[in-house]
């Protein structure tokens, strides 16, 4: 399920750990999302001004 774990020092000091590709699709999923519902809410309150 997880990918092997860095060996390199650079990773190991950085604690970076590898993760699932279906995480990395869900984080940019939940980014997309959030962008729509600032933008939409940025229009809802423009239009309120008038």
């Amino acid at each position: 399920m997880f990918k092997s774990v860095f060996e390199e020092e650079f990773y190991q000091n950085l604690q970076v750990f590898a993760a699932p590709p279906i995480l990395r699709e869900m984080l940019l999923y939940a980014l997309k999302w959030n962008q729509s519902f600032v933008e939409m809410m940025n229009r809802v309150f423009s239009l309120k001004r008038f």
